[in-house]
């Protein structure tokens, strides 16, 4: 090969080794503008788990005053009537019609629909099926997606408890003291109910509820007191039926302490 040949295969190589190189500033520039990028990506991914929390903490917010709502108007009926409504109402014959949730409509401002059910008849009754699908939104946990006309709020309604099948209760014959009983609480979506069904539970549907894995809030249970004081139990609460019994009765003079006592 001549060196005029070497000269002209080597002018070309020069040139496309000095085209590969990037100018000191253009690496300093794209530097620049990936970092821009990911201050901006952590800024929203920070942003995004934010509101992420913050609508959970919403959530919990929500449903703790639903409880307490509904604990004022079960005291507001006994302010009435002189006693907790039952946790249902039966016909002659012993049969369930209507639950304590029922009975309570006109003291959460829907006498309305209250007034659309024939308590002479049963809540499943055919006359009735109108109002079953018109939930009132206090018993509605905005956390949990549920079957139209379904609940998670129950009533402590145990052969010891607070409502209790027939007639109610009254304040003065709670003698563990209303902030120590359980008047409302929280279960998850396995134990929810039709709103209008006379079925509610005890401490061992609590207790089932706190040992499941997944709950309405992310690590808690909310609880409504006779006193209308509204209690959340974390998951990392170890309890068991005897810790939770005595919050069930409303007269064993064995006084329970609340899980963050």
């Amino acid at each position: 090969m001549s060196e005029a040949t070497k000269d002209l295969d080597f002018i070309p190589k020069a040139q496309n080794q000095q085209a590969r190189r990037m100018p000191r500033s253009r690496i300093v520039q794209n530097f620049f503008i990936y970092g821009i990028w990911l201050i901006v990506a952590l800024v929203l991914i920070t942003l995004l788990i934010s509101d992420s929390h913050g609508r959970r903490v919403s959530r919990k917010s929500i449903c703790q005053n639903n409880l307490r709502q509904l604990a004022l108007a079960l005291q507001n009926y006994e302010s009435n009537h002189g006693r907790f409504p039952p946790s249902f109402t039966t016909d002659d014959a012993g049969r369930p019609l209507h639950s304590w949730r029922t009975l309570i409509l006109p003291y959460i401002e829907a006498e309305t629909l209250y007034k659309s059910i024939d308590l002479e008849k049963p809540w499943d009754d055919p006359v009735n099926k109108h109002a079953r699908t018109k939930i009132p939104s206090l018993f509605q946990c905005p956390s949990i997606k549920l079957e139209p006309g379904y609940t998670t709020y129950l009533a402590n309604a145990g052969e010891q408890g607070v409502l209790v099948p027939g007639t109610g209760r009254q304040s003065r014959e709670i003698k563990d003291g209303t902030s120590n009983t359980v008047l409302l609480f929280e279960v998850n979506a396995e134990q929810a109910v039709e709103w209008m069904s006379p079925r509610d539970g005890d401490y061992l549907s609590l207790l089932k509820s706190i040992q499941a894995s997944k709950q309405s809030h992310k690590r808690t249970l909310n609880i409504a007191s006779a006193d209308g004081t509204v209690t959340s139990i974390p998951d990392n609460f170890k309890a068991s039926g005897a810790q939770l019994l005595p919050l069930f009765t409303y007269a064993s003079e064995d006084i329970a302490k609340w899980p963050n006592q």
